[in-house]
């Protein structure tokens, strides 16, 4: 029954997610905890134009889509960080903020309610967890798109901070 409900929510959801269950596969089949990098170029690049760095928390995997869709997903990039052990840690997917409000009424749905500051004018963010991940989607006023993230718990224990900005350090150069 379990898995009829993954299909079906991967086949008529025009969201590239992760589900609420840890390890279970949805949207593009990418798995926080046990997609490997590899799996991951596959899925999101077949002709292997993927750009990869090494950050401080692990191996950093990107694609940006140059018409800002990737299939039936309306992606304009998405970012993998892997671990040490080349399993998936963190996801960050661009897409269009008009998408914001739609979004969290998803995320309400499967996730438990952290923080939401969503103003009528302003940046807007709402962030959520469930028992091994936390997701934050995060909508700056003076962008036509917005930033989603999936990061594993643990990675939180090095950072004891969730929010936009002290996660924004796992995607970048910056250590």
């Amino acid at each position: 029954m379990l898995k009829g409900i993954a299909i079906l929510l991967t086949l008529f959801a025009p969201f590239a997610s992760i589900s609420h269950s840890y390890g279970q596969n949805l949207g593009l089949g990418i798995t926080l905890g046990n997609t490997s990098p590899r799996d991951f170029i596959h899925k999101i690049s077949p002709n292997d134009d993927v750009q990869k760095k090494v950050l401080k928390y692990g191996s950093l995997y990107s694609k940006s889509f140059r018409h800002g869709f990737f299939g039936e997903y309306r992606l304009k990039s998405i970012k993998g960080l892997f671990n040490s052990r080349n399993k998936l840690i963190a996801l960050e997917v661009l897409r269009p903020q008009s998408e914001f409000n739609e979004w969290v009424e998803r995320l309400l749905k499967d996730y438990e309610l952290v923080s939401r500051n969503t103003p009528f004018v302003g940046d807007r963010e709402i962030i959520v967890k469930n028992k091994d991940h936390y997701v934050i989607a995060h909508a700056p006023t003076s962008s036509f798109s917005m930033t989603i993230r999936y990061i594993d718990k643990q990675l939180f224990n090095k950072n004891n901070t969730v929010d936009h900005q002290s996660t924004s350090l796992y995607f970048s150069d910056s250590q």
